[in-house]
């Protein structure tokens, strides 16, 4: 059984004390465990807890880092016996910072805080290091890399390494600052690595911190958008829209595909069916109003004539009144 255990990505995410006991349990408790790590930081109060969870080991365990060693991730690295990582490594620590709102009530007990976790990390520092207390918070200030020989020197490693951190609190979990990935980014160059960048549909990047030039985008990466964690939906260039979650993409939505030329003379033949269908309609409504306009007509015209007809009797009975006027008047005549 091999007694290697890796430990990637962010602390309090991919990285939690459940996570760790998990993977050690299926480890061989009678010799020294390996603990390779590759993280930017995280929650101080899971860190604390792994660290503390890898000190009681009976067995003990070795820390390595192989890529980044970050803020509290440091801390985790700093319980190993043996602590060893590649070579052209620096390392990064600094104050514990806020990003936070709140009444000046609030503030007070913000900044309390903040003071208690530097004391908890200076001593830390102090106790597997060979900084002394006011070294390691004097250090912390100054919110800058280390030298390999500074890392060195001071006992982190045995060897030259490298870590950056990641310290920016905010309420009850880390979250890396601007300054801080810029830190990082600066340090994967040194080393050769460049960060994938992606070009939104306005002319913005969203940053793939955990990917390489030419990688492939999946859902379940993480990004950053101007600084912090990219979240909402994003237009891209190619159509697509990019769906992120607190700095994670969540779906991919893919471009509407457009009608294939045979659909589109199907959906063509469709509308001009519609249309011949329409257009004998609208035909035979005409036809039927032209009928009723007819019928219509023809009714006034019976109508218009009832009088003529009773004119018409008037003249034949004045005519009958002539005639026998007139026979009459004959008769007169003739015995005259």
């Amino acid at each position: 059984m091999e007694n290697d255990i890796y430990l990637i990505g962010e602390v309090g995410r991919e990285i939690t004390l459940q996570k760790v006991i998990d993977l050690v349990a299926k480890t061989d408790n009678s010799k020294i465990l390996n603990v390779h790590i590759h993280s930017e930081g995280g929650s101080v109060y899971e860190g604390v807890a792994i660290y503390n969870y890898f000190k009681q080991l009976p067995q003990g365990c070795d820390t390595f880092g192989i890529g980044l060693v970050a803020s509290i991730a440091s801390l985790i690295m700093l319980a190993g016996k043996k602590r060893e990582a590649y070579a052209l490594n620096n390392v990064l620590i600094h104050l514990p910072s806020y990003s936070i709102e709140g009444n000046a009530d609030m503030l007070r007990q913000y900044a309390s805080d903040l003071d208690a976790i530097e004391i908890n990390m200076a001593k830390i520092y102090e106790a597997e290091t060979n900084f002394t207390y006011d070294e390691a918070v004097a250090l912390m200030r100054e919110d800058r890399m280390m030298t390999n020989e500074e890392v060195v020197k001071f006992g982190l490693t045995i060897q030259p390494y490298k870590a950056v951190a990641k310290f920016n609190i905010n309420k009850n979990e880390n979250e890396m600052n601007k300054k801080t990935q810029q830190l990082i980014n600066a340090a994967k160059n040194f080393l050769g690595f460049k960060n994938l960048l992606v070009t939104t549909a306005d002319e913005k990047e969203l940053e793939f911190y955990e990917l390489e030039e030419g990688a492939v985008i999946e859902v379940g990466v993480k990004a950053y958008f101007d600084g912090a964690d990219a979240d909402g939906e994003f237009l891209m260039k190619d159509g697509e829209t990019y769906i992120f979650v607190a700095g994670e993409l969540t779906e991919i939505k893919p471009v509407e595909d457009d009608p294939q030329p045979e659909d589109k003379d199907a959906i063509i033949a469709a509308l001009e069916e519609q249309l011949a269908a329409m257009t004998n309609k609208a035909v035979e409504l005409t036809e039927t109003v032209k009928a009723k306009s007819t019928l219509i007509a023809g009714f006034q015209a019976k109508s218009k004539t009832a009088p003529t007809v009773e004119k018409t009797t008037t003249n034949k009975e004045e005519t009958k009144s002539t005639n026998a006027s007139a026979i009459a008047n004959l008769r007169n005549n003739l015995k005259k």
